[in-house]
């Protein structure tokens, strides 16, 4: 489990869980954890986010606009990113489409599984996107939230 915070480092996962038994990355149920992403490559049986709806991450790209909040890649099979709210931050960019990405130079990904995350769009306005600040249109099962407004303090 991971303890409430915000934590700015990227994960990169360096082992695979065994065939069947995923290592599982959660926050700590009921905790607000804020990480900055999660990068798993050529590594199996991953599980972000917990299998309760209070054991998932806040993961945004903190401001960075070079950052992939969850990428998944080069025989990253049977991933399951679920129950984490996954967006950019206004004065960044990642969220929406580019908050959960599937790649693979080498080769594709298999049994990848998304399910129950929030998308926030923010900070981006990519073609036939809605407006920053707007929700986007999700897929998968993932529910679209608005991101919440930059306040100015004076």
């Amino acid at each position: 489990c991971v303890y409430a915070g915000s934590y700015s480092e990227h994960v990169i996962i360096q082992s695979s869980g065994p065939v069947g038994n995923y290592v599982t990355f959660k926050a700590n149920a009921g905790d607000t954890v804020i990480m900055q992403g999660f990068r798993v490559d050529i590594r199996s049986y991953i599980k972000i986010g917990g299998d309760n709806a209070n054991e998932g991450f806040n993961i945004t790209d903190m401001g960075n606009t070079t950052v992939r909040l969850v990428d998944f890649e080069n025989n990253a099979d049977h991933v399951i990113i679920q129950n984490n709210t996954i967006g950019g931050t206004p004065s960044g960019g990642g969220g929406g489409f580019q908050s959960i990405r599937q790649t693979g130079s080498i080769n594709h990904s298999d049994y990848s599984t998304v399910r129950n995350n929030i998308l926030q769009y923010c900070g981006q306005t990519p073609a036939a996107a809605p407006a920053a600040g707007r929700a986007a249109p999700a897929a998968g099962g993932a529910r679209p939230r608005p991101c919440p407004r930059a306040s100015s303090s004076s």
